[in-house]
């Protein structure tokens, strides 16, 4: 229906040809959505300016994806949800995020003290 020119169509300008070949474009890595990255986890003991004692503990929660996630401190099997802060989840800028716990009371002389953390596709046992 529509006559197909026989000879290229001038263009108003001249087109420089590109340094960058399209094949060797990189575009930044994004995860996809439905593969969650479980986080790295570590637990330290920071010492407190203003308290005698053996300080207090701090989880790290890093390089996770994607952002909702849950971070509870237990001692035994009792959950201690006070004296518990906590930062906002982070950006790292590279679509993971972080997030930092803090216990602020020393842990007891009884039971262990440990961190677990959930996200929708994860959990810790």
């Amino acid at each position: 229906p529509f006559p197909v020119p026989s000879q290229s169509i001038p263009t108003p300008f001249p087109v420089p040809p590109s340094p960058f070949p399209l094949h060797s474009l990189s575009l930044p890595s994004v995860p996809a959505l439905s593969l969650p990255v479980p986080p790295s986890v570590s637990i330290s003991l920071v010492p407190s300016s203003s308290q005698p004692g053996p300080g207090r503990l701090l989880c790290s929660v890093l390089d996770f994806y994607p952002a909702p996630i849950q971070v509870r401190w237990f001692q035994g099997q009792q959950e201690l949800s006070e004296h518990v802060v906590a930062t906002e989840v982070v950006p790292n800028g590279d679509w993971s995020y972080q997030l930092l716990v803090l216990l602020e009371t020393p842990p007891g002389a009884g039971s262990p003290t440990a961190a677990r953390w959930s996200t929708a596709a994860w959990s810790t046992p």
